[in-house]
């Protein structure tokens, strides 16, 4: 489908997560009602600075005041293709997740509770990577359940790193309709890192 026929989609969709706050302090403008089952070319006429903001809300998280007005100058068409054709505009300035090296082989597959964890070191002989201390030294276990709040500790704070690193690519990305998009379907899966307790699987 051509850029220029999802401007009403992305207008009157319903794609949208929450509401980003407007650039635009007045209340709004929904589509026009000719617009229903109407998937031709709006016409310039109807884009206003309104518009141009409800867009950058639906299909991105809004933006300052002159970024809208630079939309709204420009034609309808070509702002759609702007958002969607996103692969095709440059993005400098995303690098990727600076991981701290919490993360070791031992910790992989993390076990779902302190209890499991001592059950694994038992039947095996060592857990989370870390061997049980010889026979007659006292709290032989100590070293694996240590390990493993620490892991419990370190990872949550890892997935907090990891937060607000995507925190930060959603506000500063050249590409907002992609990472609209991938906060949508991480909210449809209800991915927790309270659940995974592995970050990695966070990204």
């Amino acid at each position: 489908m051509n850029g220029r026929a999802l401007l009403p989609l992305l207008i009157l969709g319903s794609f949208s997560i929450g509401r980003a706050q407007t650039a635009s302090n007045e209340t709004p403008v929904a589509g026009a009602a000719g617009w229903i089952d109407n998937l031709s070319p709006i016409t310039a006429a109807d884009w206003t600075f309104d518009r141009a903001a409800h867009l950058a809300e639906r299909a991105g998280f809004a933006g300052t005041p002159d970024e809208i007005a630079r939309l709204a100058a420009m034609p309808p068409g070509d702002v759609v293709d702007q958002f969607v054709a996103y692969e095709a505009i440059e993005n400098p300035g995303l690098g990727p997740f600076e991981e701290s090296g919490i993360w070791d082989p031992g910790m992989d597959p993390f076990p779902p509770s302190r209890a499991e964890t001592v059950r694994i070191a038992y039947e095996r002989g060592e857990a989370l990577g870390i061997k049980v201390l010889p026979p007659g030294t006292q709290r032989r276990l100590q070293p694996i359940v240590d390990k493993f709040f620490y892991s419990l500790i370190a990872n949550g704070i890892e997935t907090q790193r990891l937060g607000l690193w995507w925190a930060n690519r959603m506000l500063t990305t050249s590409r907002p309709l992609e990472e609209k998009l991938t906060l949508f379907w991480h909210g449809h899966f209800a991915t927790g890192g309270n659940k995974v307790r592995d970050y990695r699987m966070m990204l």
